[in-house]
Order: structure tokens, then C-alpha cells, then sequence
């Protein structure tokens, strides 16, 4: 509900304002981590409720020996990790969960891809309603005069989530911090690239523009490159840039 006011309050502030040209519903929101809070962990079981109808149908189609709803658990909630571990620790050749975060989920989602594979859609689903919602707010108290819409950080396109936003946002855009000629915590820069057509065609598909927000010049960035890099951006279709030092 706070969220709300907060959307609402500021489609108020910003309507009639020509100094503000675009506004962003969670900036790189996409990167936060999943919530498994009571309500989230309720909903979650109250998806597969409303999906599967009975416990005796869930256990069927997964393999599973549930007893009630209030066992399944999230992926990667706490006591996810407990179970999952355990169930490692019994396996013929004694293993461990991975400590690296992407390799611990990975390993999450192949111990038990059934209910992974759900509560994946479920998360998405949640996240979907809830960027429609914050932007419809924003929308109504504004007069639709602010262009609204989120700026994901370029890890984010492995999820659905984007696709979505092509069809909810006004506009397109990211945040991204663009390497050198060498690789980067991001990965290299034709990586980078490929996201960039693809978080372009998105949008484009819709007639909406696109932007990149925190073009991001480092201190070892070759001399003109982040303007050529610029450029480069502008020639793919991106109708404004912003860096960032």
C-alpha cells in the first residue's frame, strides 16, 4: 500500500512538469533478491492451490509426498536450502550445495525442477500484476502526461519480465555500465550488445522509444570510446542517452 501512495504521489508531483521526461517504477528492482516473507510464502501456496485443486493431484503430477499445502516451501527460501542440502548429504556420493549464488540455484532448480519450474511462474506472475498495478497508479494521478516505465539492469533479461514491460512501460530502458575493449563484471561488450538489440526490439515492436540511463564511463575506458560507444547506441535505435561517471 505504501508503494501505491508513493507511485501516486509522485504521477501528482511530476504532472505538468516538462523537466521530468521520464519516470521509473523500481530502477533496477529486477535485481533484488526474492521475498519470502508469510505473505509471499501464502501466495505461493495459494497459486498451486488454485492450479492443482488438491494436495493428492500436486503429489501425483511431481512424484511428491506432501501432506498439506504449508509444506511446499519457495525455491532458495531458508528452509528450501536446509532440505536441499540434506537431501545432498544422503545421496550415495555425499555433495554440497554450491557456495556461488547462480551455481546454488541452478542446482536448486535440478534437484526438484517440478516445483521449480511453478514456482518460477508464479514469481513472475506476482512481479507482472505488480509493475501493471504501480504504473497504472502512476498513470491515473498524472494524467498520463510522464512517460513510466523501468530501467533493469542488464542481468535482468533472463527473465520473462521484461517482455512483459514492452507491453506496460511507455518506454524502454537500462541501466548498464559498459566495459572497455576487455572483459567486465558484466561480461564482455558483444555480449552487451546482443542485450542491447534484443532489450530494443522489445520495444520497438510496441512503436515506444528506448533509452539507456548510466552509460557508465570507467576509469580505464580507452580515450573517445564511451562516445563512440554512445553513438554505436544511437545507430541501433536508442533515442537517448544519459552517462554516468
Amino acid at each position: 500500500n505504501q508503494l501505491y501512495q508513493i507511485s501516486k504521489n509522485l504521477g501528482t508531483y511530476f504532472k505538468d512538469n516538462p523537466s521530468i521526461i521520464f519516470q521509473t517504477i523500481a530502477g533496477e528492482g529486477l535485481s533484488y533478491p526474492p521475498c519470502y516473507c508469510e505473505y509471499c510464502n501464502k501466495s505461493f501456496q495459494e497459486y498451486l492451490k488454485e492450479k492443482y485443486r488438491t494436495i493428492e493431484k500436486i503429489n501425483k503430477t511431481w512424484g511428491t509426498k506432501y501432506n498439506n499445502w504449508q509444506e511446499i516451501k519457495q525455491l532458495g527460501s531458508p528452509e528450501d536450502i536446509d532440505e536441499a542440502a540434506e537431501k545432498l548429504k544422503m545421496m550415495k556420493v555425499a555433495l554440497e550445495l554450491p557456495k556461488d549464488n547462480v551455481q546454488r540455484w541452478q542446482k536448486l532448480f535440478e534437484l526438484d525442477k517440478r516445483r521449480a519450474i511453478e514456482w518460477k511462474r508464479w514469481h513472475e506472475k506476482v512481479l507482472i500484476e505488480w509493475y501493471r498495478d504501480i504504473a497504472k497508479t502512476f498513470r491515473q494521478a498524472n494524467g498520463g502526461q510522464t512517460p513510466v516505465g523501468e530501467t533493469p539492469c542488464w542481468p535482468n533479461f533472463e527473465t520473462h519480465i521484461l517482455f512483459a514491460l514492452g507491453e506496460i512501460a511507455d518506454a524502454g530502458g537500462m541501466d548498464l555500465y559498459l566495459p572497455g575493449e576487455m572483459i567486465s563484471t558484466l561480461g564482455y561488450a558483444s555480449e552487451l550488445f546482443l542485450n542491447f538489440d534484443m532489450n530494443y526490439s522489445i520495444f520497438h515492436s510496441y512503436g515506444k522509444p528506448v533509452m539507456v540511463n548510466e552509460l557508465y564511463v570507467q576509469d580505464n575506458s580507452p580515450a573517445l570510446l564511451p562516445e563512440s560507444q554512445g553513438w554505436w547506441l544511437l545507430g541501433r535505435g536508442y533515442n537517448l542517452l544519459s552517462f554516468f561517471t
